[in-house]
């Protein structure tokens, strides 16, 4: 329970007191928690200021790039320092969104707008947008649609789709030369649908696959392949899934690929 004035949030446990099985009474704990709730708070509006505030100098940095680039003539040194410069803008604004988001989430404003969805209609939209880019790099996308009719699903569409986005691009980003990603949907089974999304990349080292859905963590070996990255990611991805009243697991093995489990209500 909180409290505004004086401010204070409070935590009470009750237990249930015994002996030999007989009840004797009720014990209540309490446990102020005002300090931590508010350095957490504080923690929360730094992120969320401090991300802000880089957003706007950041579209400005991208706009002179995106200006300069439009320039005939430029030497290959500068054209090769301008994809450089506009790669890494590129990066520190998905970094800047990924922390962005993670202060909404943990703030309890990150918003939903669910609707009566059409999974399928949604992910073919998907793989349809998202193809070229794997075929760019020497991957292919798969989409194994489903042969029966999904029920719709009460789903935030715009949210639900950073999962897909995230779990699909690490998929490719992760991937080996001439790979595949594989997106399914599985017929409802008890109640819910499971879409996979399976690749055929390097893999997660089992000893990292616990820690996968944690704030800023990245597998040992992506570190190695790629030094970029937040590690946030997965984070968000699971507490979307949660959202939703769904779960997420992952089954992986080194050099062969990995595969994302969702699992979804049909009941909203």
């Amino acid at each position: 329970m909180a409290f505004e004035d004086p401010p204070l949030d409070i935590e009470v446990v009750t237990v249930s007191v015994k002996d030999g099985g007989v009840p004797l009474g009720f014990l209540k704990l309490v446990h102020n928690r005002s300090r931590e709730s508010s350095l957490l708070k504080s923690k929360t509006e730094f992120i969320t200021l401090a991300s802000h505030q880089l957003r706007t100098p950041l579209t400005h940095v991208t706009w002179a790039l995106e200006t300069i680039g439009k320039e005939e003539g430029l030497p290959p040194t500068a054209v090769a320092l301008l994809e450089n410069a506009t790669r890494a803008a590129s990066q520190l604004r998905e970094i800047i969104d990924d922390l962005l988001s993670v202060a909404k989430i943990e703030d309890g404003k990150f918003g939903y707008e669910f609707q009566d969805t059409d999974l399928t209609a949604l992910l073919r939209q998907f793989v349809g947008d998202i193809a070229p880019r794997a075929q760019a790099v020497g991957v292919t996308l798969v989409f194994e649609e489903p042969q029966d009719a999904i029920p719709s699903l009460s789903l935030d569409p715009q949210r639900f789709m950073m999962v897909v986005n995230n779990l699909t691009d690490n998929a490719i980003r992760y991937n080996i030369e001439h790979g595949e990603v594989r997106i399914r949907v599985n017929p409802p089974r008890d109640g819910f649908v499971e879409i996979t999304i399976a690749d055929t990349g390097i893999g997660i080292p089992a000893e990292d696959i616990p820690n996968l859905f944690g704030k800023f963590f990245r597998a040992s070996n992506a570190q190695k392949l790629l030094t970029e990255g937040s590690g946030l990611g997965l984070y968000i991805v699971s507490n979307i899934v949660r959202a939703h009243g769904g779960h997420i697991t992952v089954e992986s093995e080194l050099q062969r690929g990995t595969t994302f489990h969702i699992v979804l209500p049909v009941d909203a």
